[in-house]
């Protein structure tokens, strides 16, 4: 399961992708432009390759904990609950709060439910 924002729906490719709500927080607060936006952990040893040209798998896996949207990718099968019953009808409510219930099959994010949260006035 994924909480986050909807950021974007795309009908023909039939995917879309929403912003972790840990990385909704993160970008409303003030940053400092000295510091790095994503550093190392103390853990980790410095690298000279990036990690998608060293692992693609370790860099794709992480893509959720990232700053980075997750893409999820829907079908006839996806069940919509909220104020909208339809996938396709959620391309005009960019912003709003989600719920995705899913799972892993190769290296996508399958849809089985999407819950919107309803917006308060």
């Amino acid at each position: 399961m994924a909480m986050g924002q909807l950021v974007r729906v795309d009908t023909k490719a039939k995917t879309f992708t929403i912003r972790a709500a840990s990385d909704m927080n993160r970008s409303a607060s003030p940053s400092d432009p000295s510091r790095p936006s994503n550093p190392p952990s103390a853990g980790d040893p410095p690298s000279a390759t990036p990690p998608s040209s060293s692992n693609p798998s370790a860099a794709a896996g992480s893509s959720a904990s990232a700053s980075n949207p997750t893409e999820f990718t829907y079908n006839d099968s996806t069940k919509v609950t909220g104020a909208q019953k339809t996938v396709e009808g959620l391309a005009t409510m960019q912003g709003t709060n989600v719920t995705v219930h899913y799972y892993k099959q190769a290296d996508k994010n399958i849809a089985t439910e999407i819950e919107i949260k309803e917006q308060k006035s």
